[in-house]
This record gives C-alpha cells, sequence and structure tokens, in this order.
C-alpha cells in the first residue's frame, strides 16, 4: 500500500514520500477513521480559511458544534470542497487509500493512479502526504482568492452610515441591528438583478429548507415570483390540498388573505402568508385566463413523495419526478428497481412536467448510475473562472440504454429537468422528448446558511450536457413531438407516450 501511495503521488507531485525517522512504529499499522481524516487534511490544507467560515451552519446530524471537526468541515463547506446535507457520516469508518487519493485528485486537480484493493490509510501516509501537499493550492480556493477581489473602499461608510443610523437618528432606538444588516444584505443581493439570487432571514430560510427536505406545512404548490407581482403557481403537488382545490399550473395568485401581492413582495414573503399551521384556511385570489376567482385552501402536513412509480398496463414503467432534491436519487433507484424487474416492458416513461429542478449533485448521480456510460461525461458547469465536467461511474452499458425512454416535459419543467432530458436525449439511441417547450432555467445557485439561521443563495454557473454542449438559459429544451396540452389532456399524451414509434 504505502508504495502504491508513494508512487501516484510521486507521480503527479513529481517528488517522492519523504519519512520521518522519528515517527513512531505504530503510526504504521494504525489506520486513520473519517473523522481524523477530516480534521487533519482541511486543518492543513485550509489552515488560513477566513473568519467568515465560522459562521457557516452545518447541517450533518452527527457532528458537534464547538469542535475541531465541525470547524474542519465549516472550511471545507466555505470552499464548495463538500456538500452540506442533513445526513449521519460514518466517522468511525477507516479512511481507505483510495478514496483518501479521490479526494485529492478532485481537489488539487492532479491525476492520480488507482488501484482495486481497499487498502486502509495510515496516520503515517496521511501525515507524510499533507507534508508534500503544503505547497500546492486547492482548486476552489484558487477559484475563490484569484478573482481580484478586494474590499471596496467604501466598506467605511458603510460602517458609518450604520453608527449614526443607529446612535444619532430620532428613531434609532426603535430599529434593530437585524433589521440594518438585513436591509443591507438584501440591498446588496438586489443589486445583482438576478431573480435566482436571494438571501434569506431564518424564518423565509425555515421555509425554503422545508421544501428541500419535502415536509412543510402549506398548500403543496410549487410558486415563483415571475416577475414584480406575478406569483405564479408552477405546479400543485398531486394530492395534496392545493391539487384537491383544483389550482393549476399558470394560475396567478394576486392576493392571499385580502392582502394584495405587490411588485415590491418578493417570493419568499409571498410564501411565508401561505404557509401556516396545519388545518387553517386560506383563502386566494386567482387569475385564471384573464378571469378573477377566489379559492379556499385547507393547509395541512405536506410530504413530498419525490419519485412515482407505477407499471402500466400496457407494460410499460411510468416514472413522475416532481423535483431534484436530496433524496431524490435514492427515490429514483428504488423506481429502477421496479424497471430491472419487469420482465414484459421494454419501455420507460418518465413525466419531468412541472418539474423546476433542483440539486445539481442529484441529477449528476442519477444520469451517471442509469443513462451515461462509465467514463464518459454527463453534466459541463462552466463558471467565471473555469468549467468542470462530471463524469459517469455508472455501468459500461447503464439501465436505460437498451429500453425505450420517453420523456415528458412541459413550460414548468425546469432547471435539473430540463439538464436530465438534454443528457437522455444525447446518450440513448431509443430516446423521445415529447410535450412543449421547457422553461428555459440553464443557471446553478449555491446555497450557504449561517448559524442565525439565514442563508444566501446566489447564481455561480450555468450548466449545459456535456456531450453536445446543449445549454437551456433562456431557452429551454425543443421536444421531439409537440403535444398541445389544450389539444391533449393527461391521459391522451400518457395514451400517445405509450403507443408512439421511436424513430431513433
Amino acid at each position: 500500500m504505502t508504495s502504491l501511495f508513494r508512487r501516484c503521488l510521486a507521480l503527479c507531485l513529481g517528488c517522492a514520500l519523504v519519512f520521518s525517522a522519528t515517527v513512531p512504529a505504530f503510526a504504521f499499522t494504525r489506520a486513520v477513521t473519517v473523522w481524523e481524516f477530516f480534521v487533519e487534511y482541511y486543518g492543513a490544507i485550509l489552515d488560513d480559511a477566513p473568519r467568515a467560515t465560522e459562521y457557516i451552519e452545518l447541517y450533518y446530524t452527527n457532528v458537534e458544534e464547538a469542535t475541531p471537526l465541525y470547524d474542519a468541515l465549516q472550511r471545507a463547506v466555505y470552499y464548495d470542497m463538500i456538500p452540506n446535507r442533513q445526513v449521519n457520516i460514518e466517522l468511525s469508518r477507516p479512511m481507505s487509500v483510495n478514496s483518501f487519493l479521490r479526494i485529492v485528485e478532485r481537489d488539487f486537480g492532479l491525476d492520480l493512479d488507482f488501484e482495486d484493493d481497499v487498502v486502509p490509510l495510515t496516520s503515517l501516509d496521511l501525515a507524510a502526504s499533507l507534508s508534500e501537499l503544503q505547497d500546492l493550492e486547492p482548486l476552489s480556493r484558487i477559484r475563490s482568492d484569484t478573482n481580484g477581489f478586494t474590499a471596496s473602499e467604501q466598506f467605511p461608510i458603510l460602517l458609518d452610515v450604520y453608527e449614526k443610523l443607529k446612535t444619532r437618528h430620532i428613531e434609532g432606538d426603535s430599529i434593530s441591528d437585524e433589521a440594518l444588516v438585513r436591509w443591507a444584505i438584501e440591498g446588496m443581493v438586489e443589486v445583482m438583478d438576478d431573480e435566482f439570487s436571494a438571501y434569506f432571514p431564518p424564518s423565509e430560510n425555515d421555509v425554503f429548507r422545508e421544501h428541500l427536505e419535502g415536509e412543510f406545512e402549506g398548500i403543496g404548490a410549487y410558486v415563483d415570483m415571475e416577475e414584480p407581482g406575478k406569483f405564479v403557481i408552477i405546479s400543485p403537488i398531486p394530492g395534496t390540498p392545493a391539487d384537491r382545490a383544483g389550482l393549476a399550473p399558470g394560475d396567478i395568485i394576486r392576493a392571499i388573505d385580502d392582502e394584495p401581492i405587490t411588485e415590491s413582495t418578493t417570493t419568499d414573503e409571498a410564501i411565508a402568508r401561505i404557509k401556516w399551521p396545519a388545518w387553517t384556511r386560506v383563502k386566494l385570489l386567482i387569475e385564471r385566463d384573464g378571469e378573477m376567482l377566489t379559492v379556499s385552501v385547507e393547509r395541512a402536513k405536506i410530504e413530498i413523495p419525490f419519485v412515482e412509480y407505477e407499471r402500466l398496463d400496457s407494460g410499460a414503467d411510468y416514472i413522475r419526478i416532481t423535483t431534484f432534491w436530496d433524496r431524490v436519487a435514492q427515490e429514483f433507484a428504488t423506481a429502477m428497481q421496479n424497471v430491472r424487474e419487469n420482465e414484459t416492458g421494454s419501455r420507460v416513461i418518465i413525466d419531468l412536467r412541472n418539474n423546476p429542478g433542483g440539486s445539481l449533485d442529484a441529477v449528476e448521480r442519477m444520469l451517471s448510475d442509469f443513462v451515461v456510460p462509465a467514463g464518459e461525461p454527463t453534466v459541463l458547469v462552466r463558471s467565471r473562472e473555469d468549467e468542470e465536467i462530471a463524469v459517469s461511474s455508472g455501468e459500461n452499458r447503464p439501465l436505460l440504454y437498451d429500453r425505450e425512454v420517453v420523456i415528458l416535459i412541459n413550460e414548468w419543467s425546469a432547471s435539473a429537468s430540463e439538464i436530465f432530458a438534454l443528457v437522455v436525449r444525447d446518450y440513448l439511441p431509443h430516446a423521445l422528448i415529447i410535450g412543449t417547450q421547457s422553461y428555459g432555467k440553464g443557471s446553478v445557485q449555491n446555497y450557504f446558511p449561517y448559524r442565525d439561521g439565514s442563508a444566501l443563495k446566489f447564481t455561480t454557473a450555468k450548466w449545459f450536457s456535456a456531450k453536445s454542449k446543449d445549454g437551456i438559459d433562456g431557452e429551454g429544451v425543443a421536444p421531439d413531438v409537440i403535444l398541445d396540452p389544450e389539444e391533449y389532456d393527461d391521459q391522451a399524451i400518457l395514451e400517445y407516450a405509450q403507443s408512439v414509434e421511436m424513430d431513433k
């Protein structure tokens, strides 16, 4: 193991690992746990991280605050080196050499050799390799630190304005520090003129997190402030109060409990007004096709299934994906197991209609596992500084490769939905996209939660299909077959998807 480890890093770093004669003998055999690795590795390569890392809130369920591990993971999350998810990390598991090499390869842009043997990483190997890496800069640090950023000369003015308003304004005592800071932050985000960037105060961030996790109290609908004052229902979630009340995609909510939606109303403010304890009612003034109607909806506790599976009478497998958040990859894998076990069906219908998108990591995993052959590129992400290409680590002949795959989209299919459809079209020989032109959101947002409960979501990149280089931002995905929903209802579209002949 030591020779492999030395050889891999030596090839890439142009040097050999140097072992200290003062290292005690037991270090050669003691395996490093995941907990120890995180503390030592991120503590070493990110030793001079800015103070702002201290404000990052971590979602890992088994990492305690005010510990060296929490500090190390805050730094890694700050630089986008690991995802910040509500998961339990296997901290006591031994770290393997291969896992370590993959992390080094990713973080430093190196090309390392791997062997299939699962060999534990020892404390000596970790210490020696960190010594060799100390003169290299992680890619995420290079991207963050070479943008030519310097603090504005007007920052002292900002602080002076804050101080004067608090200490000398006649109403200064009635305004909280939190309110002044919040409006300053929101003003900076608003100047970016980006509808997908937002600062969430704690209460609004709670609402946002609930939607990510798939559990919340409300009416059960995906919504968007399409333009100032135009609060639109993208889609009601099947089986929820919004669905039972007859709300439809494209409905414009003009007022909530008689309080109008104005041009100054933010998406999150409107959502907070709809969200309330379960079993209470909310009155919505809806504009539909130029007519106004009032709808009363009883709120409920909503648990969203991200993936729904059904085996149709025709033998086809029908899979509806409602969103692409963290749980979706696991739920999709369960649906794919049903597909694998279906000996009578050769057609898979994947319904992405009214799917607003979600996590880039989730859609990459799904494409890697079931669509894109091993070693082939899946998604291209292009930021200000560079571009990154995700590569499939799945099977050489993915499960869906030998199936006829029909993708259903509409004007409310957005973001990750659109990338999924594009990549399926690029790689599967028997694939067809049916419906109407999709939404056209091809931007990537980063989400940073802070320890006071607030969070910042901001646009960092655009994404493309890595094979065809096709983008979707502002354009959307054009279907192979257009089915006008005014001429084809849901049942007719589903029947068409089961019977249409494949030209590819």
